[in-house]
């Protein structure tokens, strides 16, 4: 197989030996190269059904974050970062694997909630290779804890007084639903406890806007932004 001159070979040998395979196309080729091949029904082997939601969280996360984003910032400073994970091969494997072998919980809302073990094969497989203290360790997942950025009740409100009175109001985003998500995080924020990922994901979406409402007022107004 190939695509955009990378082969699946070129791939794998970047992955044992640490380095990208040469290419006038870049890390960017190797992202059109995995998800060339993804994105084809066959190789998915999934239903009409879950065939859009396999391939949003696959291009969310896998494509925008983990190849483009961490691959651009390695690079930033002067490292190669690869993906030993990325084989074709093991993701049809993978696939094609039993729901047992990969997670193992007492129910659907455990696993929901992160009561479980998850790549159980994996850990299985490397349990009586390593120490106690990593194979027993409580997976530590690589992502900011968004709403602690807005747990100040004072703080959110600075942020919406400033959302709510940048020039971006109206012609771009609709005042009532901005003002609606913004009613909606307070209550988010002030209920206890919750299911983690749902705050974090409301956490994320307050960060974007946020972030977009600062874009718009340096780059579109000229004006300095300060909290």
């Amino acid at each position: 197989m190939i695509y955009g001159k990378i082969t699946l070979e070129d791939w794998r040998t970047a992955c044992v030996e640490g380095e990208e395979p040469e290419s006038s196309f870049e890390s960017y080729n190797l992202r059109l190269f995995f998800f060339g091949t993804l994105y084809n029904r066959d190789t998915l082997q999934v239903t009409p059904d879950d065939t859009n939601a396999k391939l949003a969280d696959l291009e969310t996360t896998i494509n925008r974050v983990i190849l483009f984003k961490a691959s651009r910032m390695a690079r930033m400073f002067g490292n190669n970062l690869v993906f030993p994970f990325m084989d074709m091969e093991l993701f049809r494997f993978l696939q094609e694997l039993p729901v047992s072998l990969k997670c193992k919980g007492d129910s659907v809302l455990d696993i929901a909630r992160g009561r479980s073990v998850s790549k159980y094969l994996l850990k299985y497989h490397y349990k009586p290779l390593l120490p106690e203290a990593i194979t027993s360790k409580k997976k530590q997942g690589g992502f900011a804890p968004m709403p602690l950025f807005f747990r100040d009740k004072a703080r959110r409100a600075r942020f919406k007084e400033f959302i709510l009175s940048s020039g971006i109001m109206g012609d771009y985003l609709r005042r009532d639903a901005v003002e609606k998500f913004l009613a909606d995080y307070e209550q988010v924020a002030d209920q206890a406890g919750g299911w983690f990922w749902y705050r974090q994901n409301k956490a994320l979406q307050y960060f974007n806007l946020l972030t977009l409402v600062v874009w718009w007022e340096e780059f579109v107004e000229e004006r300095e932004v300060k909290f």
